[in-house]
């Protein structure tokens, strides 16, 4: 059974454009262009939802809401380039930010990144639905640490440092401080290890950041 993506987009060449191609390439797809439109479909039929935001009758992050409220996968694609609007859009539970213009190349490699990170045997962590599961037991993930989450694992066992999640994940306005994102690193390894004063998968690089270890167990 072929992925059903919902494109929202009101520009008539661009989403005329991306609904061909997704189904040359084997895709579902289905196109509107509008906020009433989209929310007339009954969401839950689609895998996944490609969201403007700038739409004629309101935002596609109103539309966002209620994405993240039924854990239906969906990324944005958007004019709208700067650092806050990245991460305001992240924030809302968006997989993904593409901004416009773009290939669609960089878009169907994106659509075909899964949203779920195995990290040991017994710990997934599925960013979809902003949630680690470990030991067969869920548990919720906000929104700042599933983004925090979202850039260890993109960095594939790099160093991150804590400016460098400040500046992606906070807003100015938010006055956080390097302790902030310590804090929020606590509260991860309270999910992902065993014994968080010993942590195996996220660890510390002192004076540099931090570091998600993924486990082979292949």
């Amino acid at each position: 059974m072929h992925s059903r993506i919902l494109i929202v987009e009101d520009e008539y060449n661009l989403g005329a454009t991306l609904s061909e191609r997704l189904r040359a390439e084997g895709y579902d797809a289905h196109w509107v262009r509008s906020v009433q439109e989209c929310l007339a479909l009954p969401l839950t039929q689609f895998d996944c939802v490609v969201l403007d935001i700038s739409l004629p009758d309101g935002s596609g992050l109103d539309i966002a809401v209620q994405l993240k409220a039924k854990n239906i996968r969906f990324l944005f694609v958007s004019a709208h380039a700067s650092p806050d609007d990245r991460v305001k859009g992240l924030a809302l539970g968006a997989e993904d930010y593409v901004i416009k213009p773009f290939r669609f190349e960089e878009l169907l490699l994106r659509l075909h990144r899964k949203p779920r990170f195995q990290l040991a045997p017994n710990i997934e962590i599925d960013l979809g639905r902003m949630l680690i599961r470990r030991d067969g037991q869920e548990y919720r993930l906000g929104q700042k640490e599933a983004a925090i989450m979202r850039m260890l694992i993109e960095a594939n066992g790099q160093v991150v440092s804590r400016d460098t999640i400040l500046d992606r994940v906070w807003l100015p306005e938010e006055y956080p401080t390097p302790r902030t994102v310590d804090n929020f690193i606590v509260r991860l390894r309270r999910i992902l290890e065993t014994d968080p004063t010993f942590p195996r998968y996220l660890c510390t690089v002192r004076g540099l950041g931090y570091q998600l270890l993924r486990k082979d167990f292949s």
